[in-house]
């Protein structure tokens, strides 16, 4: 049986004209909205929401995840 999934492109809102565009370095399909050319991966789990990282404590700036031991988390500052 085929699985059927309706794909819209997250930045126009296009659901009905697409480009299969190769796989993403984890595997997932890729398309290319012929709307806005906007490449995408609709099935690869997105971790930006899950996302709560620190704020930096010198200037305020985001912070991303360097290292992620057993014991603790090494956060650096994005600037």
């Amino acid at each position: 049986m085929q699985k059927i999934v309706s794909i819209k492109c997250p930045k126009c809102n296009n659901n009905h004209s697409f480009y299969h565009y190769g796989k993403d370095k984890d595997g997932y399909q890729k398309y290319l909205c012929r709307n806005c050319k906007h490449q995408f991966a609709p099935d690869k789990p997105s971790f930006r929401s899950n996302k709560n990282y620190p704020r930096c404590p010198m200037c305020g700036k985001a912070t991303f995840l360097h290292h992620d031991y057993d014991l603790y988390s090494n956060f650096r500052c994005c600037d």
